[in-house]
C-alpha cells in the first residue's frame, strides 16, 4: 500500500511539474512576440463593414445618477451613427443623429431639438473624442486614422498590451487645431486567443485629467467576423460639483459608467436614418 501511495504522489508530482514548465514556455512566448507582428493581428481581426446594425440595451449612471433605456442603432462607416432611444413600450423618446462634425438630437417627449458640433459630446462626458474615435471605441476597433509607431509590447494579466506614450493623428486626417493638439496615452489589451481588444485606456497628453476606460467582452460571430456584444465605458473628469460645509469648498470628479448589451446585429444590410425636426419643436439651450 506504501509504495501505491508514493507512485501516485509521484505521478502527480510529474503532472503539476510538466504542466507548471508548459506555463512558463506559453508566458515567455507570449512576451517575446514582435509588435509589429501584434499590431497587425490586432488590425487583421477588427471588424470590417460599410453598414452596421444592432439593438442595445443602455444603462449608464452619471456621478450618482442611474438610468436605463433600450436603443436602436445604425452606422455608416466614417459617415454617420444613428440612434433611436426607447425606455419602454416600443415608444421612440429621442433620436440622435451624429455625423463627422455635427450632433442631432430630438426629444420626442418635451418637443424640443438640439444642433450643436461634435464637441458637444466631448464637453458633455468630458473627454475628448472625435467622431472616429466614437466608432471604434463602440465596436472596439483600434483607431484608424493615428500613428502607430510608437507601440511597445508587454504581457499583462493574460492578454498582450500595447503602450503608446505619444500617439497623434496622421497629418492627412488633421482638420482643424484640435485635432493637431489631440496627442493620447493609450494603451490597448488584446485577448491571445482572438487579437480582439479587449480593454482599451487612453487620456490626453495635454490634459491627464479627462481619462477613458473601455472594456469589451461576450464576443460572438457576425458575418463570419468577432464582435463583442458587451461594452463598458469608465470616464473620470475632474469636476466642477463644489461643496460648501463649514466655508469650506471641495471639488469632486465627476464619474460616468456607461454599459452595453448589443443583440440583433446586422452587417452589410441596406439600412435607413430619417431624421426631420418637426416645424413645431423648440430648440434648446445647451
Amino acid at each position: 500500500m506504501n509504495r501505491i501511495v508514493v507512485v501516485v504522489f509521484f505521478i502527480i508530482a510529474i503532472v503539476f511539474s510538466s504542466c507548471k514548465t508548459q506555463q512558463a514556455t506559453v508566458k515567455n512566448s507570449i512576451k517575446d512576440i514582435d509588435v509589429d507582428v501584434l499590431f497587425n493581428k490586432m488590425k487583421e481581426n477588427e471588424l470590417q463593414f460599410q453598414t452596421l446594425s444592432f439593438k442595445a440595451e443602455i444603462n449608464a449612471k452619471i456621478n450618482r445618477k442611474k438610468s436605463g433605456f433600450g436603443a436602436t442603432v445604425r452606422m455608416q462607416r466614417d459617415s454617420m451613427i444613428w440612434i433611436s432611444v426607447t425606455p419602454g413600450l416600443g415608444l421612440e423618446a429621442a433620436r440622435i443623429l451624429i455625423t463627422q462634425d455635427s450632433l442631432f438630437f430630438m426629444n420626442r417627449i418635451n418637443k424640443e431639438y438640439v444642433c450643436s458640433d461634435f464637441s458637444y459630446i466631448s464637453q458633455r462626458f468630458k473627454v475628448d473624442v472625435d467622431f472616429n474615435m466614437l466608432q471604434s471605441l463602440l465596436l472596439g476597433n483600434d483607431f484608424g486614422d493615428y500613428e502607430n509607431d510608437q507601440f511597445k509590447t508587454a504581457f499583462d494579466a493574460g492578454s498582450y498590451r500595447l503602450n503608446a506614450a505619444e500617439r497623434s493623428k496622421q497629418k492627412k486626417f488633421i482638420r482643424n487645431n484640435d485635432d493637431a493638439q489631440r496627442i493620447l496615452v493609450q494603451s490597448v489589451w488584446l485577448d491571445p486567443d482572438n487579437f480582439k481588444i479587449n480593454q482599451i485606456r487612453i487620456k490626453n497628453l495635454l490634459d491627464d485629467t479627462r481619462k477613458l476606460e473601455a472594456f469589451y467582452s461576450d464576443f460572438e460571430a457576425v458575418d463570419q467576423q468577432l464582435l463583442t456584444t458587451h461594452v463598458v465605458f469608465e470616464i473620470v473628469a475632474k469636476g466642477t460639483v463644489v461643496n460648501k460645509k463649514d466655508n469650506e469648498e471641495k471639488m469632486e470628479n465627476q464619474r460616468f459608467l456607461i454599459e452595453l448589451d448589443l443583440s440583433k446585429i446586422e452587417v452589410n444590410q441596406s439600412i435607413t436614418m430619417p431624421f426631420t425636426i418637426p416645424s413645431k419643436y423648440q430648440k434648446m439651450a445647451i
